[in-house]
């Protein structure tokens, strides 16, 4: 049975960094369409770099659902087999009784990295994510999202 889609994200790439702002909780069609268009977008705007980093910044309920988690590790595989080597996890303070949720769904996507490729850190600051981005050497180009760019697209 196919239902409607519940969550939203928006994306854009600065220079090596793929930011994502994404509002839940999901389900199995927002995870299909959140595949697709990551997809797209490193094929399009990441494929010539070997390595790059994501900032996801978590809004509302930013859960899944358990049909979803298939579909997510799958696409975290074809991320670090991408050149995905640095993700920034920040939760929003709207749902601070998520935060656990999140975090151990999270952890469980992940771990479908068996090579250890890519490198995972929560965060509660968004400045503490740029900043630890920034020390991996993510902003040569153009500089990463600032707190108040919250019009990714």
């Amino acid at each position: 049975m196919d239902f409607s889609l519940h969550g939203h994200y928006h994306m854009r790439v600065f220079d090596a960094v793929l930011a994502i702002d994404a509002t839940g909780p999901w389900n199995r069609e927002a995870a299909l369409a959140f595949d697709h268009k990551l997809r797209e977008l490193v094929l399009n705007q990441l494929s010539e770099k070997s390595e790059w980093g994501m900032l996801a910044r978590l809004h509302g309920q930013s859960v899944y659902t358990v049909d979803s988690t298939p579909i997510l590790k799958e696409l975290h595989r074809w991320r670090v087999e991408n050149g995905l080597r640095h993700i920034a996890i920040v939760h929003s303070d709207d749902q601070p009784q998520i935060r656990q949720i999140t975090d151990y769904q999270f952890n469980e996507i992940y771990a479908s990295d068996t090579g250890r490729l890519c490198e995972s850190r929560f965060f509660q600051d968004h400045r503490d994510a740029l900043k630890w981005l920034k020390s991996l050497g993510y902003h040569s180009r153009s500089d990463l999202p600032d707190e108040s760019s919250a019009s990714i697209q």
